[in-house]
């Protein structure tokens, strides 16, 4: 009796994994944790030769010091690719979404497509 339990237990469970469940439906966002991470890039452009990636502090000001009036000192340098940051947003309700400007409103089918609706906002960065 135990062995024949021992069997048939398994196969009873197992078998509501041959059913897949699927995905395919309308959803709508009900809640985000977005993270922004800011990198260094490279200058792209002609317009970017003149790039620097240092922030610098000025005493009494950075007008006075660019006219030789004050002083200015590097205070942190980053290399091309450095992180300088993550920014961590998050969206737990509604509420928060609502205030983000955030209303996202998805089809997912099951060939891995999906399709963003009419009316879905997403602010850009």
């Amino acid at each position: 009796m135990m062995k024949m339990f021992k069997v048939f237990l398994p196969l009873t469970l197992l078998t509501g994994l041959l059913f897949s469940q699927s995905i395919e439906a309308n959803w709508q966002l009900g809640a985000a944790i977005v993270e922004y991470t800011y990198v260094v890039r490279d200058s792209a452009s002609a317009e970017d030769a003149t790039a620097v990636y240092e922030v610098s502090g000025s005493w009494p000001s950075s007008a006075a010091a660019a006219i030789g009036l004050g002083y200015t000192h590097p205070l942190v340098e980053y290399d091309i690719g450095d992180t300088i940051t993550v920014a961590l947003v998050p969206l737990i309700n509604e509420a928060l979404l609502q205030w983000a400007g955030v209303a996202m409103n998805v089809n997912l089918n099951d060939d891995n497509t999906f399709t963003i609706n009419d009316g879905s906002t997403y602010p850009t960065t």
